[in-house]
């Protein structure tokens, strides 16, 4: 393609154009601009031109929130600690201000996400540590719904074997582990608005 046209053609996605998006998605993943896993990705959480780049078609019946999340693992850990950050975010409204902890353990999976330095490896398992256990209990962490939890579940996806003892934890539980921890939170209609805010968060990053 020349470079006339890509210019026309990204001028036309930009202004919405559904097919000059699909046909920009293609020529991206044709010449190794877009790794065809990420267009996959984007398919998969819904994006409308992804999906026609695909030929794929529109999506009639969505799956239940917990198997589209736990679909996300099929993608990797990058993308399951996006999908458990971004629910995560949805409850800091809730987060008293003077409660420093779960705000910084989500800062830092984010931090991580963008640059996956040691640095930023060494804070989230820092931050996840001290949410370990200290008074014993036994009730597994993510059935306590608080944004506490949810932030800790984003660290054990993106290190969860060095976080604690015991086996690791497959990226499919842990995401669905925080996923649901805010669904809990936010109550029983909040599944639309979570499913929006992983969309939301997970499809640029797919894309760009």
């Amino acid at each position: 393609m020349g470079d006339t046209r890509l210019r026309q053609l990204e001028r036309e996605a930009a202004g919405g154009d559904l097919q000059a998006r699909a046909h920009l998605l293609r020529e991206r993943t044709r010449t190794g601009d877009l790794a065809s896993e990420r267009l996959s990705l984007a398919a998969y959480l819904g994006d409308e031109a992804s999906r026609e780049a695909l030929a794929l078609g529109s999506v009639d019946d969505e799956p239940s929130l917990e198997s589209w999340v736990r679909g996300l693992s099929d993608w990797g850990e990058p993308a399951c600690a996006r999908a458990a950050a971004a629910a995560a975010r949805l409850l800091w409204p809730r987060v008293p201000v003077e409660d420093e902890l779960p705000r910084r353990a989500l800062a830092s999976v984010e931090a991580f996400l963008e640059c996956p330095c040691a640095s930023h490896r060494l804070a989230v398992i820092e931050l996840s540590q001290a949410r370990s256990n200290p008074e014993g209990w036994t009730v597994p962490r993510w059935a306590l719904p608080t944004p506490e939890m949810a932030a800790w579940w984003a660290t054990v996806v993106v290190w969860g074997p060095n976080i604690r003892q015991g086996p690791t934890i497959h990226p499919a539980e842990a995401t669905w582990g925080g996923v649901h921890a805010v669904v809990r939170s936010l109550g029983a209609n909040a599944e639309e608005s979570v499913r929006a805010a992983i969309r939301t968060a997970l499809v640029p990053w797919a894309l760009r």
